[in-house]
């Protein structure tokens, strides 16, 4: 009876076990998002010259600065 009752035992251990690895293997790991570059904030182009200024255009978010020798002022909100 004893011996019985520790086969039991065992073969239920031995199930949740084996359970645990075959689900383990089944679980894709999802890959990771790797973000390289500049941030949007920082993507500036020379637009061109008006009058005694300089315009700066920001491509990602379609701002557009307006720079002078006493700041800039920006002509366009971001987006």
């Amino acid at each position: 009876m004893k011996s019985q009752i520790k086969d039991i035992v065992i073969g239920i251990f031995a199930i949740i076990g084996f359970t645990a690895i075959v689900m383990g293997f089944n679980n894709p790991a999802e890959p990771q998002q790797v973000t390289y570059g500049t941030p949007e904030s920082h993507v500036w182009t020379d637009a061109g010259q008006f009058s005694s200024s300089v315009v700066f255009l920001n491509k990602q978010t379609g701002e557009i600065r307006l720079a002078k020798s006493s700041g800039y002022e920006v002509i366009t909100e971001k987006k």
